[in-house]
């Protein structure tokens, strides 16, 4: 076990190490396509999650700046009246009221900045594998997409909106089902944890829609040319939206502030984003009528999957937008698998296809965020913290 322990000492700053869990949760995912054995796919799964967990929740100085800024305000929480220092720590800090309140319970137990980020990473992989579990899907093949889309940011650099998504996704067979009260209440706390989540909100709407296979086609094609619009400059989305918020936020300058940073933020979406989703848009479409009557849940997520079209498109300039899709994640996953069911011999193919292209996301994240910080990962295993006290 000693000899074990120093091999993971030597490699944990080397990018070996994030090649070698891509390929060990590839290895998983064969395993248990070809295994039969429910009870056995259910332990590989949860090996997986527990994996993901302790690497996500033993991040030490590892994150980006979201990391040192979550890390100063946790050890700023007051330990005392937290209720009346409530609204004013919110308003000094930015913090949504809920996350505040999450935060000072877990500073209330006892725990330092290091046991929160396991508490939170616990609480995430749980609840991820509690949504997963409803689902008769190879959640393997599902993490080898979250790896690439939602691994590094979604648990090792945001800390609110993980937790907002996480409770969309318990939500999601609510807002199936058209039990709208139980998801709407859902969507009230998802808010009080990170402010996109009143984008959930629109949904009913949307998904209250029939879409057949000729409208949807009409989507893709319409979606595309305002994309190429958009980039030309004849379409000026940001002046519009621009308007409607100036009237909306009227009387909330610092709401209409942090909207003002995300519409003029000069980066977007990357168009990589565009071609890759438009790869499986095609391929859904040429199954569109099979694959919406394929089980009772197939329609419903790929109106999901449709409603990241116009945020790859005509909204693709604007960084909010890479806050919003992250709550549609499991549509990816789940139509492919659906795509695959309708390909038979050449479904393989689709799954070799498809995790090359993860596997390429996946380095090519860990080499552009800040400059590759994340090859230098370290967990505070090795680092002899406690995740108790002040320290």
């Amino acid at each position: 076990m000693h000899v074990y322990i120093k091999f993971l000492d030597k490699w944990r700053g080397r990018m070996l190490g994030f090649i070698l869990l891509f390929i060990c949760f590839t290895i998983l995912f064969i395993i248990s396509t070809f295994v039969k054995d429910k009870k056995l796919k259910k332990i590989i799964s949860i090996i997986s999650l527990v994996v993901l967990c302790i690497i996500s929740g033993t991040r030490y100085n590892v994150g980006g700046t979201d990391y040192f800024m979550y890390k100063n305000i946790y050890q700023s929480l007051p330990t005392s009246n937290i209720f009346s220092q409530m609204i004013s720590f919110c308003s000094s800090t930015g913090l949504e009221h809920g996350f505040y309140l999450y935060l000072s319970v877990i500073k209330l137990l006892g725990f330092n900045y290091y046991g929160f980020t396991l508490i939170n990473s616990i609480v995430f992989y749980f609840l991820f594998y509690k949504v997963l579990k409803r689902y008769d899907y190879n959640i393997n093949f599902v993490l080898i997409l979250f790896l690439y889309k939602m691994f590094f940011y979604n648990t090792m650099i945001s800390m609110r909106q993980p937790i907002s998504i996480i409770i969309f996704w318990l939500s999601l067979p609510y807002l199936k089902d058209k039990k709208y009260i139980i998801y709407y209440l859902m969507c009230f706390v998802a808010l009080f944890f990170h402010r996109s989540s009143v984008i959930l909100f629109l949904l009913p709407l949307v998904t209250h829609f029939k879409i057949s296979k000729n409208t949807y086609f009409i989507l893709l094609i319409a979606f595309f040319a305002s994309f190429i619009f958009v980039k030309l400059d004849v379409l000026n989305i940001s002046g519009m939206l621009q308007n409607v918020l100036n009237f909306i936020f009227r009387n909330d300058n610092g709401g209409l502030s942090r909207l003002d940073n995300y519409l003029s933020s000069s980066y977007g979406m990357s168009i990589f984003y565009l071609l890759e989703y438009y790869s499986i848009a095609l391929l859904l479409y040429k199954h569109y009528d099979k694959i919406i009557s394929m089980d009772s849940d197939s329609y419903f997520f790929v109106k999901l999957f449709i409603c990241l079209l116009p945020m790859y498109t005509i909204f693709s300039n604007f960084s909010v937008v890479t806050r919003f899709k992250d709550f549609f994640f499991l549509s990816y996953p789940f139509v492919l698998i659906y795509i695959s069911r309708c390909l038979q011999k050449n479904k393989f193919l689709l799954y070799f296809i498809t995790i090359l292209v993860c596997f390429y996301g996946f380095m090519r994240y860990i080499n552009n965020f800040d400059s590759g910080e994340f090859k230098n990962y370290r967990s505070f295993i090795f680092e002899e913290v406690s995740i108790m006290g002040d320290k």
